[in-house]
């Protein structure tokens, strides 16, 4: 064989090294896309896992409004009227019927931000399954890169 033959037999184009380069690009490439893909979609589930967190979270900022709505406003008249009431019925005087009312206001409204706090730590916003999701797939990354 001449070593001119043998030169042009390495630089053919469709010669053994080159479709083995064209077969590891490809790979590479349908690996990225593939990766890509698998990103998106780990995406979208972790978008979903937040919205289902949100909605949990719903009902407890509902009552956590309702509690400070209930507390800071109380109902003026009707609160005067069971203070002066309760002052009358125990047979002590007007400001020890406010006294009495208030507390129990006060304590109700406590209670209702308790059961909220209680309800509301039950829910997350933050995408914990998704997040595992993305460092596994990060970890698996590295070894198929290694």
């Amino acid at each position: 064989m001449n070593p001119d033959q043998a030169n042009t037999e390495n630089k053919h184009p469709d010669g053994p090294t080159t479709r083995s380069s064209r077969t590891s690009l490809r790979a590479a490439l349908r690996l990225a896309s593939n990766m890509g893909e698998l990103l998106h979609y780990e995406w979208l589930l972790a978008r979903q896992e937040m919205q289902v967190g949100v909605r949990g979270l719903r009902s407890s900022i509902v009552l956590v409004l309702t509690a400070a709505l209930l507390t800071c406003s109380s109902v003026p008249l009707l609160m005067v009227g069971m203070a002066l009431a309760v002052a009358d019925y125990l047979s002590l005087p007007a400001w020890s019927g406010f006294l009495v009312i208030g507390g129990l206001g006060s304590v109700a409204g406590a209670l209702l931000l308790l059961i909220s706090k209680i309800t509301s730590s039950k829910h997350s916003i933050v995408p914990t399954r998704s997040l595992q999701a993305f460092r596994q797939t990060a970890r698996l990354l590295l070894e198929s890169v290694r």
